[in-house]
């Protein structure tokens, strides 16, 4: 790749938004409304309200966490594009494994691939992590220093800085850890109904 040949993530994060805008759509369609006018009616349908809920909590973070990760490289490389579409790939599984869940009444398999989905998630957003990495390195190497541009800070400084923080964002993003928590909580629950 030249440095006429570089690629801007623009349309990698349109097709993102894209994606996260039709999962959660498929999220909403999976709650049905109760067929009785009562409110014990609506209660029956708890698991599907907390596994939605949960679930849409999960995706508003997962989705803020890809929004900021992705505005640090300036290059969609090959690695950052195929890293972006397993993320997105582990994320389109959440309405299938809140639906299965919620049908189940919290069953013990559904809530452990539901729990193994999460998982999967924070798994693939590590590799997104690094692929962003590699894309702002790969970009120090396509574009020298002379041709920077006008940025607030000096090239070198954002790039290393970027890498940096972007590196330490994947490694460690505390948004997710709120979200395993809430993983746990919904294993607990599942534990009392089946009990």
């Amino acid at each position: 790749m030249t440095s006429e040949e570089v690629v801007t993530p623009d349309r990698m994060n349109a097709f993102s938004d894209g994606v996260f805008a039709v999962i959660i759509t498929i999220l909403v369609l999976e709650l049905r409304p109760p067929n009785e006018a009562s409110f014990g009616a609506l209660l029956q349908l708890w698991p599907t309200a907390i596994s939605y809920a949960i679930s849409y909590l999960f995706i508003a973070i997962v989705w803020v966490n890809h929004h900021h990760l992705l505005r640090f490289p300036d290059v969609a490389t090959h690695r950052l594009i195929w890293g972006n579409f397993a993320h997105l790939f582990a994320v389109s599984l959440i309405p299938f494994a809140t639906a299965w869940i919620a049908r189940t009444r919290l069953g013990a398999v559904p809530v452990a691939f539901y729990a193994g989905d999460f998982f999967l998630v924070n798994a693939t957003y590590l590799l997104l992590g690094e692929g962003s990495k590699a894309a702002l390195e790969d970009l120090a190497v396509l574009v020298p220093a002379s041709r920077a541009g006008s940025h607030d800070r000096p090239r070198d400084a954002r790039l290393h800085g970027a890498a940096d923080e972007s590196h330490a964002s994947a490694a460690g993003c505390r948004s997710y850890a709120d979200s395993d928590r809430a993983v746990e909580l919904l294993l607990e629950a599942g534990k009392s109904v089946s009990a």
